[in-house]
């Protein structure tokens, strides 16, 4: 699996230290869109509100495979058991 990041900030106002930042996550082995997570003017000063930042934006990937996980897990279910009662039916014909 290779992942690739890119980082956009645009906007910036250096005055408020504030800025758009952008986070795009791109899986060369995987068909799915790159992940992108945007923060609108967002504080970062200091080093501690920069690492808060990419903190959050790890929460949120793992929010995101978590979710794709549980929807992977409800589909192989259903074609389970779409699966077996396809299968139990044959066999009664």
């Amino acid at each position: 699996m290779a992942i690739d990041w890119q980082l956009k900030i645009s906007n910036a106002n250096v005055q408020a230290k504030r800025a758009d930042v952008t986070f795009t996550r791109t899986d060369s082995e995987s068909a799915l869109a790159p992940q992108s997570y945007p923060f609108a003017n967002t504080i970062i000063e200091t080093a501690e509100q920069r690492a808060a930042l990419l903190e959050i934006v790890k929460a949120e990937v793992v929010k995101a495979e978590e979710k794709q996980a549980s929807i992977d897990a409800f589909i192989t279910n259903l074609e389970q058991a779409g699966k077996s009662a396809l299968e139990a039916w044959e066999a009664t014909r």
